[in-house]
Parts: structure tokens; sequence; C-alpha cells
């Protein structure tokens, strides 16, 4: 089996960025590479989201401010 080492990176960066616009509180990045109508499963209830606009508005009555001193990582 050949791996393309672009391809591989690309691919990698995806989690990447989405961590990072995760700890740094960029809201809007951090469903960037989501499709519309996924579905998430989460930790916290409701646990289940039909699409990125229900995951989006649930965000904000959970998520705390991320920004400063923290350490999320994959």
């Amino acid at each position: 089996m050949t791996t393309n080492p672009a391809a591989e990176a690309e691919v990698k960066a995806v989690p990447e960025a989405w961590t990072a616009a995760t700890r740094e509180n960029r809201r809007d990045d951090i469903l960037r590479n989501h499709a519309d109508d996924l579905v998430i499963f989460d930790v916290l209830l409701p646990l289940r989201y039909d699409s990125a606009a229900a995951y989006r508005a649930g965000w904000d009555d959970w998520q705390p401010d991320t920004r400063g001193g923290m350490v999320f990582e994959l």
C-alpha cells in the first residue's frame, strides 16, 4: 500500500485545526469542517445533535470560555 504524504498531512490537519479552534474559543472555526446534516454524539446532554446548527446552538449553553491557560489535546 502506498501513501500520499501531502494527502495524509491534509487529513491530519483537520482534527488539529478543530482542537486549536476549541482551545482558543474560536466558535466559528469549530464547525468549519463539519457537514451541515451531521449527527454528533457528545458527552453532555442532550448527548445527540442532529445538525451542525443544533450543535452550535447547544455549544453556547455549556461551553466555557476556553481562552487562557487551559490544556486541551486530542
